[in-house]
C-alpha cells in the first residue's frame, strides 16, 4: 500500500459505496448515500457522525490492491492514531 499526504486547498467531494464524504482545508463531512440514519461507529465516535462537520489535522490518499481511500485524523486524536478511514474512492472532484 502506497500513502501520501494531500493538500487541500478546495473542496474535495468523496464518492464511496456508502458514502459522500466533503473535504476541506481544514473540516470534513460524510453525508449517506441512501436517504436514511445510520448508527454511529462506536470506536470512531465524534469522528464519522452524518452530516456534521467535523474539524481535521490531515487528510492522506491510500492507495492500494482493492482501491483508492481517504483516510481523515480528525482534531485532538491521540498521538500514534490512525483517524477515519472512507470505502473505496469510486470517485473524486474537486470544485
Amino acid at each position: 500500500m502506497h500513502e501520501e499526504p494531500l493538500h487541500i486547498d478546495i473542496e474535495l467531494r468523496a464518492v464511496t459505496g456508502a458514502s459522500l464524504w466533503l473535504v476541506r482545508a481544514t473540516r470534513y463531512l460524510r453525508l449517506p448515500r441512501a436517504e436514511c440514519p445510520r448508527p454511529r461507529i462506536a470506536d470512531l465516535d465524534g469522528g464519522t457522525a452524518d452530516a456534521m462537520w467535523h474539524e481535521h489535522e490531515g487528510v492522506w490518499r491510500q492507495c492500494g490492491p482493492d482501491g483508492t481511500r481517504l483516510r481523515i485524523l480528525p482534531a485532538g486524536r491521540p498521538p500514534g492514531a490512525r483517524g477515519v478511514l472512507t470505502g473505496v474512492v469510486e470517485h473524486l472532484t474537486g470544485r
